[in-house]
């Protein structure tokens, strides 16, 4: 939690309409933070009920009431596309965050890039060229709003760029993400096959992904990444795990003869 929060207008005001102490408020609010950062690191936090966002932040109180406060407090917005996002989360996220995101090409709910800094050279730059192809209309975190990140790289002058407006464009046809919500229960199983074989070549590799490596993969699905580039993703990054624990020797030939599951 950042110095100064609990003292806060926003936090006493918090704490005022939930009719509880101050420091519980903060406890609240801190314990909401972290269910945040480990299953909603994007800031979406309306991909989760109500309830899981109640009972992660350790809430004991009526039920709605604790994420009705934080909207009312404006902790969190209401957003069309997400439901719930957590006010300006990606100003406010720890560096674990920004690594998590950065790691998985992922930008912040709000487009916003993650800052790269702890990634290794080989993680940085794989992640630039990520959103340098993909992320032309997102904020870089750290710069000002109207720097954006080009072909060439992000801006850093003294006089830069505003972005030109994204245009609006009229169709009949859904949102990808709105025909991959159509899709129903059939997508969710294929996400879900899908994620099972890359986690099992995870494994093959060397790996030992845990509960939070298969989210992530998951939720990369979720949003269109395909298996086989998540698959190309996970090999360089247990190469450098190994590299760096020396077990195995950088000339070596990489990745390794295996198997790779095919979904049903």
């Amino acid at each position: 939690m950042k110095r100064g929060t609990p003292d806060h207008p926003k936090t006493r005001r918090l704490a005022r309409r939930l009719g509880i102490h101050i420091a519980q408020a903060v406890g609240h609010l801190e314990m909401f933070w972290h269910e945040v950062a480990e299953y909603a690191p994007q800031g979406d936090c309306g991909r989760n009920e109500d309830r899981d966002l109640e009972e992660g932040a350790k809430w004991p109180g009526s039920a709605g009431a604790f994420v009705a406060a934080l909207v009312a407090e404006r902790f969190v917005d209401e957003d069309a596309a997400h439901r719930l996002v957590v006010h300006d989360w990606s100003e406010h996220a720890d560096g674990a965050v920004h690594r998590k995101l950065a790691r998985a090409h992922l930008p912040f709910a709000d487009g916003t890039i993650p800052k790269l800094a702890g990634l290794t050279k080989l993680e940085r730059e794989r992640a630039e060229q990520h959103f340098r192809e993909n992320g032309s209309h997102m904020t870089a975190a750290g710069l000002p709003p109207d720097c954006r990140v080009t072909a060439a790289g992000p801006s850093h002058g003294s006089l830069p760029r505003p972005a030109p407006p994204r245009p609006t464009i009229q169709t009949d046809s859904p949102s990808p993400s709105a025909a991959r919500a159509a899709e129903g229960p059939s997508r969710r199983a294929q996400v879900e096959r899908d994620r099972e074989a890359v986690v099992a070549y995870w494994v093959q590799l060397g790996g030992h992904p845990d509960r939070k490596d298969r989210r992530m993969v998951w939720e990369a699905l979720q949003k269109g990444y395909s298996a086989d580039k998540l698959r190309g993703s996970i090999s360089e990054r247990v190469r450098e795990d190994l590299v760096r624990a020396g077990k195995l020797d950088p000339s070596a030939d990489w990745p390794p003869d295996v198997e790779v599951a095919q979904p049903p």
